[in-house]
């Protein structure tokens, strides 16, 4: 409550919306930190969600409220904040006879930027990149010890409604979101490798892509959709064009300083700083803007065309109206 005392002493500059084009801003992204609040004594935790501003595409970090030594799948979609993930996905390395099995592990080295997300899996020796995009990512996998098989292993959380497929170096499927009021939703999934997997193993519901046993990086990158795989796949080839994890990060990177630069403030410490541009940082978390191409998914269960706006959701309005609105408003 101190600290919450003295964010007062910060002066804030809100600057015209119509010299944003015409100013460059760098670093306010770099005073975020995604691990204010993530460890909640009452209600559920926050969580460092990696994605763009208001972006499509969320990714969660999968460590149970931040404070446990184990880490399990990482899921490559979070449909609605707080709800159900789909698509878990996780890095082997070990025997051929263990890629498909429900795997957790220790980690450690992680490093959860707004724009990228990555750790070090120590127990089985591989490294994780994930930059995120709109409605895309791309990953970097690097293993680096020697073992039986290298694997990238891919599910769904539905396995009765959904299920993946594969042709050659790329992959498509389907999962389906539920929400707690009992809201369905499915969500389309298009991926591809830098290489030709040697193998793959499991069914559709839970395949492991197997890239062999030496040391070696392999990248993957994917797109969803709330449309049909053909869209996801439209989504990815217009988003990340190449294999370059490095540029998708500084996309990202500079994105948020876009629209975190949008608030100035002088005086103040650091800690002050890094309160301000954390708590303005959540606040683009949501909503989310779901237009794919000029169409949008209803929840009547079709697609609509957008009419030259973007379709915006998962606002929960729970206070949002009281601050987050008139926020955005001044904004935006």
């Amino acid at each position: 409550m101190k600290g919450l005392g003295r964010v007062g002493a910060i002066g804030i500059r809100v600057l015209p919306i119509v010299s944003l084009a015409c100013v460059t801003y760098a670093g306010h992204v770099d005073l975020v930190n995604t691990e204010i609040g993530t460890i909640s004594h009452l209600l559920e935790p926050a969580f460092q969600t990696i994605q763009r501003p208001n972006a499509m595409l969320r990714l969660v970090p999968f460590n149970k409220d931040f404070t446990v030594d184990r880490i399990g799948e990482l899921y490559l979609q979070v449909v609605g904040h707080r709800d159900p993930m789909v698509f878990p996905f996780h890095p082997y390395s070990g025997g051929s006879d263990g890629a498909l099995a429900t795997w957790v592990g220790t980690y450690d080295q992680t490093d959860a930027k707004p724009y990228q997300y990555s750790v070090f899996l120590d127990s089985i020796g591989v490294k994780l990149t994930v930059a995120p995009c709109e409605k895309s990512a791309i990953a970097e996998v690097s293993f680096e010890s020697v073992a039986d098989v290298h694997a990238l292993v891919f599910g769904v959380r539905d396995e009765e409604r959904g299920g993946l497929d594969v042709d050659g170096s790329s992959f498509r499927g389907v999962d389906v979101f539920r929400d707690a009021g009992g809201c369905t939703a499915k969500v389309y999934l298009y991926g591809e490798f830098d290489q030709v997997p040697v193998r793959v193993l499991g069914d559709a519901k839970r395949k492991a892509f197997v890239f062999g046993g030496e040391p070696e990086t392999v990248k993957f990158r994917y797109a969803v959709s709330y449309i049909s795989v053909q869209q996801a796949r439209s989504n990815l080839k217009s988003e990340v064009r190449n294999w370059n994890v490095g540029a998708v990060s500084e996309g990202g990177k500079a994105a948020w300083d876009r629209v975190l630069g949008r608030i100035d403030v002088e005086g103040g410490d650091d800690n002050q700083r890094t309160v301000f541009y954390s708590s303005l940082w959540r606040s683009y978390e949501r909503m989310v803007n779901i237009t794919e191409q000029g169409r949008y998914y209803g929840w009547d269960g079709q697609a609509h065309d957008a009419n030259g706006r973007c379709y915006y959701t998962d606002d929960w309005t729970w206070d949002t109206y009281r601050a987050a609105h008139p926020l955005m408003v001044l904004l935006d």
